[in-house]
């Protein structure tokens, strides 16, 4: 009966075709064990991503590179390629040429938390060629590190921005560095160290040198050079043509004579920090009213003044600043005690463009505050901490009239209703973040439904 039964399968035409089928499969891929080499090799070969695809993940994730490099060899050398800058810490000083190694295509080297010889340092990197590196910041505080940066510069020669804040030079030693980074654009030379019984000379000597070869120089950094006077100021802007923004913060021996000789001399200006200074005061400087009334070149290229913590301040100077400099629209006033109505008027009917306006620590009052909302239509962040004057009527005027408003800080304000910040959220869908005055007090679940359903992140 069984032979009868193998014999009939045999002649049947489906069943001979089955075993043709699986005799074909056998024969193409012979079965092997779960988890054999050929079903991993399979497995792994769809699932592969070409490397371009790996880095707009790992570039558009969050997770951290380390983390990331663990996965596999492939990913390691994607993550090494995506590195871009690197800070030397005290600690890594002894794998530093291993970094370098793995790291080819850095930008940015911070050095700035490195504790031990700076000129040393710079001449172990200069034995590898970044080819890449744009931007260098140098250890503070610390005496110049010029022999290091000629050894240096025989590498790199590709430096565009450079930090040495804090150091302590001189003319003969910062000569060399125009020569060695002719590209130069950002130059930090703030808050400079120097010894009493150094003259002075050396260092406006060594900054004249380094800016008068430099030509391509578009931000610079002085702030808290306290020996710069309006004269020196004068003489670095005729080496300045490109300059677009300069921080002289902390500079309290300049007026405004320092900033006229920047905007006649820099046509290209637009960001001007010159926070605690003494503008508006005649006794220094050499500038002074006499300045002021015969100055009559207008700067549309300027669009940020900071003018904060200058007690000398007078309406008269910023009014007439206003008509300098009609397309601002970053402008910082905070800590000046005599704003009034009147000046802040005249100014926003000259500046109309303002966007972001500090007035905390000012006398500012709700009257201003009118004017603000009725001139500023498309201010987008106020800031009014510990503005004493202010009420909630001044704040609701802001509110209901500047409709781009995205931001605005009420801390330290007394006369306001904690209630004021609910209806502000409710009333101006433009808000992003609010810094609410003392005494307010929120709900993790409605700070919560604030920024989910409104998108305003109150703090």
């Amino acid at each position: 009966m069984k032979a009868i039964r193998t014999c009939s399968l045999k002649s049947s035409p489906e069943n001979l075709a089955a075993a043709k089928r699986t005799e074909d499969r056998s024969t193409i891929c012979p079965s092997s064990p779960a988890g054999s080499p050929l079903k991993r090799k399979k497995r792994t070969s769809e699932s592969y991503l070409p490397d371009d695809c790996w880095e707009i993940i790992i570039k558009s994730s969050q997770i951290n590179f380390n983390s990331l490099s663990l996965v596999s060899k492939q990913i390691l050398s994607i993550t090494n390629r995506l590195r871009f800058s690197l800070s030397v810490t005290d600690a890594s000083r002894h794998y530093l040429p291993r970094l370098l190694k793995r790291f080819t295509n850095l930008t940015s080297l911070d050095l700035s938390r490195y504790n031990y010889l700076p000129n040393d340092l710079l001449c172990k990197i200069s034995n590898f060629p970044l080819k890449k590196l744009t931007s260098l910041k140098l250890p503070v505080p610390t005496p110049f590190p010029a022999d290091g940066l000629l050894a240096f510069c025989q590498t790199v020669t590709t430096l565009t921005s450079l930090t040495c804040s804090r150091a302590s030079f001189v003319h003969s030693q910062l000569l060399p560095v125009a020569h060695c980074f002719p590209l130069l654009k950002h130059l930090d030379l703030s808050r400079p160290w120097y010894n009493l019984s150094q003259p002075v000379e050396d260092h406006i000597n060594g900054i004249s040198s380094l800016l008068s070869n430099s030509p391509y120089i578009q931000h610079l950094d002085l702030s808290h050079t306290n020996f710069l006077n309006d004269q020196h100021v004068a003489e670095f802007s005729l080496f300045l043509a490109h300059l677009v923004s300069i921080n002289l913060t902390g500079c309290w021996k300049l007026t405004e004579s320092a900033l006229f000789s920047l905007v006649i001399n820099c046509p290209s200006l637009s960001d001007i920090k010159m926070e605690y200074t003494t503008i508006g005061n005649e006794s220094i400087g050499g500038g002074g009213r006499e300045d002021s009334n015969s100055f009559a070149v207008v700067s549309p290229k300027v669009k940020s003044l900071c003018l904060a913590r200058c007690q000398y301040l007078r309406d008269q100077n910023i009014i007439l600043f206003a008509s300098i400099f009609p397309n601002l629209e970053v402008l910082d006033l905070s800590y000046w005690k005599e704003v009034s109505e009147e000046t802040v008027s005249k100014v926003l009917r000259c500046c109309t463009k303002i966007k972001h306006l500090n007035l905390s620590y000012t006398n500012v009052d709700d009257k201003s505050l009118h004017i603000i909302s009725t001139s500023c239509c498309g201010l987008l962040q106020l800031l009014l901490e510990s503005c004493m004057n202010v009420t909630e009527n001044g704040v609701k005027h802001v509110v209901q009239n500047c409709k781009q408003l995205r931001e605005i800080n009420l801390r330290y304000i007394d006369q306001l209703n904690a209630n004021v910040v609910s209806s502000m959220v409710l009333s101006r869908p433009s808000l992003r973040k609010i810094i609410a005055p003392l005494g307010f007090s929120l709900s993790d679940r409605k700070r919560k439904v604030f920024l989910q359903r409104h998108g305003c992140l109150v703090c």
